[in-house]
Formats: C-alpha cells, structure tokens, sequence
C-alpha cells in the first residue's frame, strides 16, 4: 500500500495529463465569435486582405504602366535623336510625299472653312441691315407724302434683296456644313491613322536600332538577341500593315473628296447666281422711268427755269 508521501508513479502522472480540463477551462480556451460588421479587434483596426483575382489585376495594371512608361521613354529618345540626326530613320519617300500633301491640304479646307464661315456672317448681318433699312424706309414713307411712292418702292426693293439673301444663306450654310464633315470627320479620321502609322514606324526603329546594337556589341548580352528580334519582327509587320492601310484610306479620301467638292461647289454657285440674278431682276422691275438726259435739253432764254435756293 502506497503511502501519501509516497511520489507518484508513471503511469498515475500520464493518467492525469490525460484527463480533459473542466468545463470552465474550456469556456476559457473557445475563440472569440467576431462581429462581420465590427472593424476592430481589441481596439486594433482590422487589416482587410486582397484575394488572388484583385492582387492579379493590380498587378497587371501596374506592369502595364510600366511598359508604357518604357516604351514611350524610347520613343521619345528616338524621336530626338532622329531631329538631332544621330540615328537613321525608315523612310518611304513616296508615302512621306503622300501624308505631306495631305497635311497641307487639310490645313487649306480649314482655311476655304472659316472664309465660308466669315462669308456667310457677313451676308447674314448684309440682310439684318437691309430689313431694318427697309422697315425705316416704311416708317418714313407714312409722314412724308411728298415720296411716299420713291419710298415705298425702295423699301420693297430692299425686302426683295433681303428675301433673296436668305436663300443664298441657306445655300452657303449647306456648304460650310459639308466642308465641315470633310475636314473635322473624314480628313481628320484619314489623319489619325496617319498619326498611328508614325507612331508605329517610330517603335518599329526603336527595335531595329536597339537589334543592331546588340549584334555590334561583342560584350553585350547576346541571350537578348532572340527576344529583341522577336520584337522588332512583330512592330515590323504592325508597321507595314498600317503604312497599307494609310495607303487605302487616302485614296478612298481623294475620290470622296473630289465627289464631294464637285457637288458643294456647284450648289454654291447656283446659289450665288439665283442671288445676283434675282437682285438684278427685282432692280429692273422697280427702276423709276429713266430720267431725262438734260444734255439734250436746249431751253431758250424765256422757258429757262429759275435757280433754285440751293443753286443761288
């Protein structure tokens, strides 16, 4: 029989580690239920944590600025070492020819569109004038009796003239608004394709130069090679497939243009033959009976009228 003093054995001390803690201990051991909607655990502010689909997007978001950084430091560099002469670009004389004169032309519609604009202001304000004109020359033949008649008439005139203008207004609008159309859309569409076959042309020497220096430099790292190539291969083909297409959509743009331009113009000048032709048509109906010729007259000594009170 064991005494108490006695320590005790093994197998009493593995029987007691075993043995589960009391139902306090374990209220004490469970994890605290957190609240969803609280923000705060113990004071401290809960640190929300990206799944793998946001991380994945931000990080294709910031590889992409990257790249674009790069690129466009190229690019630039390229741009001013070509300004600078220091590195040879791709030319091709023919569609450089080609954009040149189309550049030049664009610049010449914009000008032949803001004349149009101005042309048709002035032959706005030309009619605003002669209706308040006439409306005055109206208002006058109401007290003065003594040319009442002439004052009419001439008011008439002028309404007629101003009638007429509306017409050639109408045309000139019409003008202006395809004029519009052809440089701010269609010659502006031709031109941003432009812009992106330079652009194109401008990343495709950036590789080619970057290529040969590679294969210059002994003591460079000849492993780029590949990949480089590769690069320049790809922005090649992107270059010559936007040259082709800069090459179509300028011809389609001479033949709209032309069709365009032959139509408008025509338009226009009937409208300003309909104007010039009407005013002159409504001056030959109001004309007063022509005025005597007082070289003809001979008066003899006693018929001659006295002088007036102005001529004395």
């Amino acid at each position: 029989m064991m005494s108490e003093d006695a320590p005790p054995s093994k197998h009493a001390k593995e029987t007691k580690v075993s043995m589960p803690p009391p139902n306090n201990e374990i209220a004490e051991l469970e994890p605290v239920q957190e609240d969803q909607n609280d923000d705060t655990i113990n004071g401290n502010t809960r640190t929300k944590i990206c799944t793998n689909p946001e991380m994945a997007q931000i990080a294709a978001k910031v590889e992409s600025f990257k790249n674009w950084t790069v690129n466009r430091f190229k690019t630039t560099k390229q741009s001013v070492f070509e300004q600078l002469g220091k590195v040879e670009k791709t030319v091709d004389s023919d569609m450089d020819q080609r954009i040149n004169n189309l550049k030049d032309l664009h610049n010449r519609y914009k000008d032949v569109l803001n004349a149009a604009k101005t042309y048709s202001d002035h032959i706005q304000a030309l009619n605003n004038s002669q209706r308040i004109l006439s409306e005055s020359l109206y208002q006058l033949s109401l007290k003065e009796n003594d040319l009442k008649q002439t004052l009419t008439d001439r008011s008439e005139v002028l309404r007629s003239f101003s009638h007429n203008g509306d017409a050639l207004i109408k045309s000139i609008g019409h003008f202006v608004s395809s004029l519009e159309t052809l440089s701010n859309k269609t010659i502006k569409d031709t031109m941003w394709t432009i812009q992106v076959y330079e652009q194109a042309r401008l990343e495709f020497d950036v590789y080619r130069h970057e290529l040969s220096t590679l294969k210059q430099n002994v003591d460079a790292d000849q492993t780029k090679i590949p990949d480089v190539e590769s690069r320049c291969n790809e922005h090649k083909k992107k270059y010559e497939q936007l040259k082709e297409d800069v090459r179509v959509k300028i011809a389609l743009l001479d033949e709209n243009r032309l069709k365009v331009m032959r139509t408008q113009l025509k338009q226009l000048e009937d409208g300003l033959s309909h104007w010039f032709g009407e005013n002159i048509k409504t001056l030959e109906q109001s004309s007063p009976r022509e005025a005597p010729n007082h070289d003809d007259l001979t008066f003899s000594r006693g018929e001659m009228e006295p002088s007036s009170f102005l001529e004395q």
